[in-house]
């Protein structure tokens, strides 16, 4: 009897005996299988580090979509961002030569 199967006699009892209802797993396997659960163990540990670094950014962007769609659309680079954390310039100011920018680059691609 299969404990999987939903209305058997032994359904929802644990597993005793081998892994398998058919031959059970050597020690070679176990091993095969022990070194990627553990690789699979790391990777997730490495992925929950990564989310926990980036959820603060996220979290930022989430609440500014003007801003994503801004860095999306090319209006915002590193150099407006530079120029902007350096009080050189205003965010009006930038947001007029986020605009000019935009138009240079339409007149340019018309006159090609």
């Amino acid at each position: 009897m299969n404990p999987n199967e939903f209305g058997s006699a032994s359904a929802g009892s644990p597993a005793t005996g081998s892994a398998s209802a058919g031959s059970p797993i050597d020690q070679e396997q176990y091993k095969n299988l022990e070194s990627i659960v553990g690789k699979q163990g790391q990777e997730l540990g490495e992925y929950r580090k990564f989310f926990d670094e980036v959820a603060p950014l996220l979290e930022k962007l989430d609440k500014n979509p003007d801003l994503v769609t801004a860095i999306i659309d090319g209006k915002v680079d590193s150099n407006l961002v530079k120029a902007a954390m350096e009080g050189k310039i205003t965010i009006g100011e930038a947001q007029v030569i986020s605009k000019a920018n935009a138009e240079v680059k339409k007149d340019l691609g018309n006159k090609e």
